[in-house]
C-alpha cells in the first residue's frame, strides 16, 4: 500500500516502468491491485481533464455583453493592461484559478487598451479589476476587486460570489 500513496503524491511523474514493475511484483492481494489500478485511472483522468481545461481567452466588450445574455455560470472577468507590473503577477494566479473549476464559471481576460470602453461602462478605475458577473432573479449582478489579489482571496471571493449566484461554492 506504500506505492499507491507514493504514485497519489508523486502525480504521473513516478509512473516509470521500473517503478511500475516494482508496484506490481510487490503488491500482496488482488484487492490492492483493484486499488492501484484506480489509482492510476484517476491519475490518468485527472491529467486528461487538466490538459483539456481551457485556459483563459481574451474576450472583447461586445463579446461579454453577448455571453452574459446566454449566461448559465458567473462570467469571471480578468481586466488588466500589458504594460501593469500587478497585472502580470496576477494572471497565473487567474489561469490557474480557471483551470480548476472550469464547470462553475466562465473566466476570461480583456486588455483595457483594446476596450476603451470599459473603464466607463463598467467604472473601472485601475488594473488589475477582476468582476465577476452573473445574473441573480433577472438582473446583472457584480463583484468587484481591485489590484492585486491573491490566489485565496480570489477563491474566497468566487466561493462568496458562487454561494450568491446559485447557493453553491468552489470547494470540493
Amino acid at each position: 500500500m506504500l506505492y499507491l500513496h507514493k504514485i497519489a503524491a508523486g502525480g504521473c511523474g513516478h509512473l516509470t516502468r521500473p517503478f511500475l514493475q516494482e508496484c506490481l511484483t510487490t503488491l500482496p492481494s488482488a484487492h490492492d491491485m483493484k486499488k492501484l489500478t484506480i489509482s492510476l485511472i484517476l491519475i490518468v483522468f485527472a491529467s486528461f481533464v487538466s490538459a483539456f481545461a481551457a485556459a483563459p481567452e481574451e474576450i472583447s466588450f461586445n463579446a461579454l455583453i453577448q455571453a452574459l445574455k446566454t449566461a448559465r455560470h458567473p462570467i469571471v472577468v480578468d481586466v488588466y493592461a500589458t504594460w501593469c507590473g500587478p497585472c502580470k503577477r496576477f494572471a497565473p494566479i487567474f489561469e490557474d484559478v480557471a483551470l480548476q473549476y472550469p464547470s462553475r464559471a466562465t473566466f476570461c481576460k480583456m486588455d483595457i487598451d483594446r476596450n476603451p470602453e470599459i473603464p466607463q461602462a463598467l467604472e473601472i478605475t485601475s488594473v488589475p479589476t477582476l468582476l465577476i458577473l452573473y445574473i441573480r432573479d433577472g438582473k446583472l449582478q457584480c463583484e468587484k476587486s481591485l489590484g492585486f489579489i491573491t490566489e485565496s482571496e480570489l477563491t474566497a471571493l468566487l466561493n462568496k460570489t458562487l454561494k450568491l449566484a446559485d447557493g453553491s461554492s468552489l470547494e470540493y
